[in-house]
């Protein structure tokens, strides 16, 4: 080989390649758009698939269980407290024990019951490991928050709180979604006041509850 045959073979190897890079940069940032696009249209049509499964299964509860049934159900297949119970269809404990005997009660409140059952339901089939689901929504939704699960299923956010169990939504994420300003209104003590009684000694009560106890 001649010295110039093997100058223009080096000159060759060491020149960049002819690729157009703005032509480049404008297709990888069209396919980035793209599979954001496709990833954003699978999860809204799974989401919406998982909100019909919960209104197809407490359209069965709501219209195959009468009330008694389904409070059983939540109590000993869920370990729903009867408090719990109360506090999520918006009634007294007391209203509760009226309707396991037997009590009428408003179609509205029968549906509340039976959509959590529904809900129930649907969390342990995607994360069997959560065996108490009334501990499980009672637990707060962070760490460095005092919103429980149980306030964002309380708010109608239920499928976010599946996706949350399948690991499919983190909690953080969760919640700026659902309550775009909860590190300002619910951070881990917000909800929470200590009160001095008059001996001195310390009760920690919820802050509504302050006022009231101040006032005593």
């Amino acid at each position: 080989m001649t010295d110039m045959s093997i100058s223009a073979s080096r000159d060759a190897r060491t020149q960049p390649s002819q690729v157009n890079e703005p032509d480049l940069l404008s297709r990888s940032a069209e396919l980035r758009d793209e599979v954001g696009s496709t990833r954003t249209a699978v999860e809204n049509l799974h989401d919406s698939i998982q909100q019909s499964e919960l209104d197809k299964n407490a359209y069965v509860f709501e219209s195959s269980f009468d009330t008694p049934l389904l409070l059983e159900t939540l109590s000993e297949v869920h370990n729903f407290p009867w408090a719990i119970l109360a506090q999520v269809v918006g009634v007294t404990p007391t209203a509760v024990r009226k309707w396991r005997r037997g009590e009428s009660v408003t179609p509205a409140r029968h549906q509340a019951l039976a959509e959590l059952a529904s809900f129930a339901q649907l969390l342990q089939r995607v994360d069997p490991r959560v065996d108490d689901v009334a501990y499980w929504l009672e637990t707060p939704v962070a760490s460095d928050t005092s919103l429980t699960r149980l306030d964002v299923y309380r708010a109608g956010h239920r499928v976010e709180l599946l996706n949350i169990a399948a690991g499919r939504l983190g909690a953080h994420e969760a919640l700026d979604r659902v309550v775009p300003q909860w590190r300002e209104r619910f951070s881990r003590d917000s909800r929470f006041v200590t009160v001095f009684h008059d001996d001195g000694t310390p009760t920690i009560v919820m802050r509504s509850e302050d006022t009231t106890r101040e006032s005593r």
